[in-house]
């Protein structure tokens, strides 16, 4: 009764559609979300883990796919670069894994961000600022945090879209609160602002 009343108050237009809804809802029950973070991914030489395997994200980015299929690319270029396999598997291992965990740590800062951060005031107007100047200007001179990650330009890595993403976050949130910014302000000011901010924020977290 408690499935059913729930899907009637709040997602009517679904119940016509799966008249079973409490019989599916009951046999299919939702499975836990993890991250897995390990290391090493190579064990005696001889074989390698990637993918899901060895560093499964929650899907609040939906970039799982992305980071395997990117794992590949980078693990080709290991292997042009290194003349044995076990060579080839220690060095992707170690180049890989910090983009690895900086895409496992963004996937759960978007959901934080869905969850809460959305109704946040300062929130909202830090996405109308981020959308006028992705409007405004190309991606060599302001991308916001998701598009960094989404949508890159050629050559950054997720640790980097990590670092500059919550850098740029912060420096327009306190731009926000400290009342020097505002979003109808000069397109040009905004971008000159933010980036004089994000560099300071960069640079005291070393």
């Amino acid at each position: 009764e408690e499935v059913a009343d729930f899907f009637t108050t709040y997602f009517k237009d679904v119940m016509e559609h799966i008249p079973d809804l409490v019989e599916q809802y009951h046999t299919n029950p939702a499975p836990p979300l993890g991250t897995v973070r390990c290391s090493p991914w190579t064990a005696y030489g001889t074989s390698l883990i990637m993918g899901d395997a060895a560093h499964a994200i929650v899907p609040f980015y939906g970039q799982g796919m992305n980071a395997s299929f990117e794992d590949v690319v980078v693990f080709d270029e290991m292997l042009d670069q290194h003349e044995n396999w076990s060579d080839a598997f220690t060095a992707f291992s170690t180049s890989r894994k910090p983009d690895a965990d900086a895409i496992a740590d963004l996937a759960l800062d978007n959901f934080v961000e869905m969850r809460d951060s959305v109704a946040n005031p300062n929130f909202q107007l830090k996405r109308q600022i981020e959308m006028r100047l992705e409007a405004a200007f190309a991606k060599a001179e302001y991308q916001s945090k998701y598009s960094l990650v989404t949508f890159p330009q050629e050559g950054i890595s997720y640790r980097e879209a990590m670092l500059k993403g919550r850098a740029q976050d912060k420096a327009i949130l306190w731009l926000l609160e400290n009342d020097q910014i505002k979003v109808d302000d000069d397109i040009n000011d905004l971008l000159k602002s933010i980036q004089q901010k994000t560099e300071e924020v960069l640079w005291l977290r070393g």
